[in-house]
This record gives structure tokens, sequence and C-alpha cells, in this order.
């Protein structure tokens, strides 16, 4: 219970006026007995009961009257518990994931603050509650399907990658979500948006729900907003000339007091280090390469990091006439008919030339070795799961520009891919699973 303006109850206060005029019409006057009117004394006594009880009324009436309109202008209202607060919800949850969100506040990705504002509002939800999560990052994934199991779903958030580097794709994401809430049989079906809400998510270009749905926003974004990124880089000239190969950088962002330097590595090493000569908002740093370098993809990197690192850096394709793949063997057999690259290698072996050859290294996963992923441009993990200690280089490499290339099988641990590799994959590795099926040969069209 409470009152929205207070101060007027301070009008219950006039409830004083009609009870002292009242008082003051009580008080009793001088008498005096006429003999012509003596015979009224009978119906004078009967009349002045009756006013009596028609002045306590009356009273009544006045002060009840004043007292609420003093109320009703101190505007009261009651706090209660709806029932629809008890309601089972369906509730589909739209995660941006994208590159945007991977930006770094207070000391925390605002993936991790969107996962825990997201966590806050499943505790909120009513037992039986129904929990659908879709990834808004390119490609939209569902990350949970109507679950009702919301320590589950909580849990989940937590495997959600807080380095993402992926593209947006808001719009399919919603899509998504109002898809799973329709297949949903409970009524009570709600649409929640987690982003940063950048003019890049295009929000204002998706199709929301008009009807039977109600939609919810949810905002996270940086106290600063300050970042720098590699827009775009061009090189020129060519491999074999005596000038070498130039590369050109351009950055875009608010250039900061202290200098920056864009960074060549080349196999893993850094090579090259060049500052950055700012002109308003736009930085430009060019590197050179020497004649001859055989290197297919560099990598360019925005030094020192700001926000958002992952935008400061960029793989760069520079071509080579051989492309060195890396076949990595997780079934190795005595027969190399059997091994499970016999088929890809024995391809690239007899692949026509056309501009660029195959050069193919074929090692078990217990043979595995530094150099032999950083000199390689394609990595093709065949049936294998790798140790742990290689799966950062693994990331490094594709970050880097490098090609990878994973066959499934029954010796791949989805565990270890899941949580160093999920940011590469495109979707989730799960345990092998074995169904048999009984064949039929008889034709139902015949008799």
């Amino acid at each position: 219970m409470g009152f929205g303006v207070p101060w007027a109850l301070a009008g219950l206060l006039a409830v004083t006026i009609p009870i002292i005029a009242h008082l003051l019409r009580r008080q009793k006057l001088p008498q005096q007995t006429l003999p012509t009117i003596a015979f009224l004394n009978r119906i004078h006594a009967t009349r002045a009961a009756r006013l009596r009880v028609v002045d306590a009324l009356l009273l009544a009436a006045r002060v009840a009257l004043i007292a609420a309109l003093a109320l009703i202008a101190a505007a009261p209202y009651r706090v209660v518990q709806s029932s629809l607060l008890d309601r089972q919800h369906a509730l589909a949850i739209v995660f941006d994931d994208s590159l945007s969100m991977a930006a770094m506040d207070e000391g925390e990705t605002l993936i991790e603050r969107a996962a825990a504002l997201s966590t806050e509002r499943i505790n909120k939800l009513p037992e039986g509650s129904e929990v659908s999560v879709v990834l808004a990052g390119r490609p939209p994934r569902v990350w949970v399907r109507r679950h009702s199991d919301l320590d589950m779903v909580q849990s989940a958030f937590g495997e959600i990658d807080t380095r993402s580097t992926r593209a947006g794709a808001l719009c399919d994401a919603v899509r998504i979500a109002v898809e799973l809430l329709l297949e949903s049989e409970l009524t009570d079906r709600r649409l929640l948006v987690v982003s940063d809400f950048t003019p890049g998510a295009g929000a204002d270009e998706c199709e929301w729900p008009a009807r039977g749905i109600r939609v919810g926003f949810e905002a996270v974004a940086t106290s600063n907003p300050d970042n720098r990124h590699i827009a775009s880089v061009e090189v020129a000239g060519e491999r074999e000339s005596a000038e070498g190969r130039l590369i050109e950088v351009r950055i875009e962002g608010v250039p900061t007091a202290s200098r920056q330097n864009v960074r060549l590595r080349q196999k893993g090493q850094e090579t090259q280090r060049t500052p950055v000569h700012w002109t308003a908002d736009r930085g430009e740093a060019a590197l050179t390469m020497e004649p001859g370098a055989t290197d297919a993809v560099v990598e360019l990197r925005l030094d020192p990091d700001d926000v958002l690192p992952a935008d400061n850096v960029r793989g760069v394709l520079l071509g080579s006439d051989t492309v060195h793949v890396l076949l990595v063997d997780g079934d190795p057999h005595p027969d190399p008919r059997k091994r499970e690259t016999a088929f890809l290698s024995h391809a690239l072996g007899v692949a026509p030339r056309i501009g660029r050859a195959f050069a193919v290294e074929t090692l078990d996963t217990q043979d595995l070795s530094e150099s032999a992923i950083i000199r390689s441009d394609v990595v093709v993990l065949a049936n294998a799961t790798l140790d742990e200690k290689w799966l950062p280089l693994i990331q490094r490499f594709v970050g880097g520009g490098g090609s990878l290339w994973i066959t499934a099988g029954d010796r791949i641990n989805p565990r270890v891919y899941g949580s160093v590799l999920r940011e590469l994959l495109p979707g989730r590795y799960t345990a092998t699973r074995h169904e048999e099926r009984p064949v039929g040969l008889r034709s139902r069209a015949l008799p």
C-alpha cells in the first residue's frame, strides 16, 4: 500500500470543518415558554428527535466526502503479485555474439556481460518455463533448443566464445527465435534480444513479431567506445621483382597520443614493424616484402590493442606457386590404401596443375610438429583429435589466414574441439551415434 502524492493527505484535516460546524449548531439557545404556543410542545419534541438523526447522517456524509476527495488526490496504490508472473513462459533469447560484442570494458567482454544479464533473466522465470537461445553471429546458430532445465540453460552461456570474430546476422537469428517460440505449447511467449545494437547490427531492418509475442531488448555497451581497426590492405608488386612487394595498410579510428605500429608476422614470427602515420581519423602504414619471399599468407597486427583487439589483426593472402597441404592422419593404417588420408592424398597428387601445384605432407598425430603447421597453407585434420597443446597454435594459424579442414570420425573428441576451437567451427561436434535400421528388400508397391 502506498500513495503517489502523499502530501495530499494533509487534506484530511478539512474533515474537522463540518464537525466544528455541527458542534456549533448543537449549542442550546435561551428558551422562553409562550402561552400561545404551549399546545405545540409535543409536536416540537418529536420533530427535534428526527432532526438530530438527520444532522448526524449529514455530518457523516460530509466527513466521508472530504476524506474521499483527499484520498483520491493522494493517488493511493497497492502492490500485488499478478497471476501472470506465475505463468510459465516460452522465452527465446537472441544473443549477439558478433565481432563488436568482443569489445573489452572494465576487464570483461560485452559477451560476458550479456551472458550475466541473460542468466539473471532466466533466474526470474517461473519453474517449468521453456528457454531457447539463438546466437546472432554469422551464421546464426541454435545454441539451446526449447529446454526446461533452466540450470542447463544457464551453464550453456558459459560455453559461448568470448573472443568472437563473426559477422552479424541479427535479423536471421530473430526469425529463427520466433519460429522456436511458435513451436512451443506455452501461450505466454516472449522474445529477448541482447546486443550492443551497433548500426551494423541492422536491428531496424528486422521483422519483429507484431502480436502474440512480447519483445524485450537488453543493450550492453562499453563506457569507452574508442576503437581503431585495420580497414583495408593492398598488395602491389610481383614476388620476383627487385623491389619486392609493397603492403599498404589503412587504419580507421581516432588516433591516440601513444605511438601505434603495424607488425608483420611471417610463419608465426615477427619480421617487420612500422609506425602508423595519422591524418584526421585515418592512419596509413607501408611495409615491404623482400624479393623472392615464398610466403602465401602473412599476418598484420595493429599495436597496441584497444577495446576490440579482434579487428586489429588481418591475414593477407599473397599467393604462391605452391600450396603446402598438411594432412594429419588420426587413424593410421599399415596399408597406405586404408589410411584416413589415402583418398585425399591421391587426389591432390593427380590433380592437374592450373597455375599452382600442391605440396602434400602426411603426418600421424604423434608426429605433428610446430614447424609443420607453420610452413603449411592448409591443414587437414582427418578424423584426428590433437593434443590440447596444439590447439592454440591451430587457432593462431587460422587467424593468420591459414585454412583448416576437419573431417569427422570415431576418433574425434567433441570436448576438445568444443572447448578451444569452437569459434573456428560452423557448428558443434557431438558424440558419435550408431543407429541400427532394418533393411527390407520387399517393395510395398508390389504384391
